[in-house]
């Protein structure tokens, strides 16, 4: 098999298992770079850079474990939040922080990797206990001075310190967009029953270090559900339920329609109905057998390859669905 489809179907398998993870892999960009990496990098704007012949040496596995680690270092703005820290050392934090996670999920472990074991870490004279609750600048702060490198698997890619304006807008803009989708995706995944274990506080650290970090994660995605989750669909869609078709406009707490929980489609009761979101653009699709579905460019929809925004959908594409009881 092509490592192209490989990659692919380490996505599926992931959407299936780990949804978290999935959900954030959708929005980094594939890019191969034989020439100019040895194993994988990952820079601060969203880009997995890969050479061919590493990533081919992984196993199915390790694979998704790859896919998953670099991810973090992108949602959790590893990349951005460095500030004058020395780069060997907030590499290694970093590694920690985000294998500890991994390991405690059941990722298989990659050659090379920075792990921690039964929670604690050795480096020089020092032992660092609790990794799995602290954050990358708390372990940071416990390292010695004077530190030797550890290469890890991957390369870290910082920002260019060129043109300070416009990297201090671009930062922005990545900080909030990451942070966007990084509560999306728990939210998610903790909705169908598939929370990832130590992602929590990370998040927490991450949104803010001086506020507690459960009631203020509770209010960031209060306040994201109903502007930022614009995966909308026209009020006119037809909405599948066990009596037949419903448009969504209709739809009422308590009705019953079918919803799909990662795993399989079944009913589901509604719990809540948002009439006020903010949609920028609106993306028409057609299919072979004549429907049309509207809906806002960021609207997922579900694909043999998991879920896929309606905005990178393009001729050629399938879409999964419920054949009508009627045809």
């Amino acid at each position: 098999m092509e490592l192209k489809e490989r990659i692919t179907r380490a996505k599926v398998k992931l959407q299936k298992e780990k949804p978290f993870f999935a959900y954030l892999i959708l929005n980094m960009n594939f890019k191969e770079a034989n020439k100019e990496v040895e194993t994988c990098a990952v820079d601060n704007k969203g880009n997995l850079y890969y050479n061919e012949e590493w990533l081919s040496e992984l196993n199915d596995e390790q694979l998704k474990t790859c896919f998953s680690h670099e991810v973090l270092h992108i949602a959790l703005l590893h990349l951005l939040r460095y500030g004058n820290r020395d780069k060997v050392g907030w590499n290694i934090a970093t590694d920690l922080v985000i294998n500890t996670i991994l390991d405690n999920n059941g990722f298989e472990k990659i050659k090379c990797g920075i792990y921690s074991k039964n929670d604690s870490f050795e480096i020089g004279k020092i032992t660092i206990e609790e990794i799995s609750k602290k954050s990358a600048e708390a372990i940071y702060d416990e390292f010695p001075q004077q530190i030797k490198e550890q290469n890890g698997f991957d390369v870290h890619i910082y920002c260019d310190k060129g043109d300070k304006e416009q990297n201090d807008k671009e930062q922005k803009a990545q900080e909030s967009k990451w942070k966007r989708l990084i509560t999306e995706a728990h939210t998610y995944s903790k909705n169908i029953g598939k929370e990832t274990a130590g992602i929590d506080r990370q998040i927490g650290d991450l949104l803010d270090e001086k506020v507690g970090w459960k009631s203020l994660l509770h209010k960031y995605i209060t306040r994201t559900i109903p502007y930022d989750y614009s995966y909308c669909l026209d009020k006119d869609s037809r909405i599948n339920n066990k009596k037949g078709f419903k448009k969504l406009k209709e739809i009422r707490v308590g009705d019953i329609i079918f919803g799909y929980n990662g795993k399989e489609i079944k009913e589901t009761k509604v719990k809540k109905v948002f009439n006020k979101t903010i949609v920028k653009k609106k993306y028409a699709l057609y299919t072979k057998n004549g429907n049309r579905i509207v809906c806002s460019e960021n609207h997922h929809l579900l694909t043999p390859q998991g879920y896929i925004k309606a905005k990178d959908l393009g001729i050629g594409n399938i879409l999964l669905s419920i054949k009508e009881r009627n045809k």
